[in-house]
């Protein structure tokens, strides 16, 4: 589907866990592309927010929590497989993870 008119709330921006760096982020090209297809990005990274400009489109929104980040929908895509997709679908979420067996 489409994401043009919608709020997508990207937690984590950087290349791996606990590193403020950005350098070959998987996140960049994703968020530039959502960007571009009409979505509103709301992000937050503990780590990765501390840098000066991070280098992504200038109409992201950045926030100060992850809870901040969040939207209403139900979607949520663990690129990482950092959650239980059982206990994910029962919490309610529509959780495609992406590699996961």
């Amino acid at each position: 589907g489409s994401v043009r008119g919608r709020t997508v709330g990207v937690l984590g921006l950087t290349c791996k866990p606990e590193t403020d760096d950005m350098r070959d982020s998987p996140a960049l090209p994703i968020v530039a592309r959502l960007v571009e297809d009409g979505a509103t990005v709301q992000a937050f990274d503990s780590e990765g927010m501390q840098q000066d400009k991070p280098p992504l489109p200038a109409s992201v929104r950045y926030c100060t929590d992850a809870m901040e980040a969040m939207m209403r929908g139900t979607v949520l895509v663990d690129r990482r497989n950092i959650y239980d997709p059982v206990a994910m679908v029962a919490a309610g979420f529509d959780h495609p993870s992406i590699g996961s067996k």
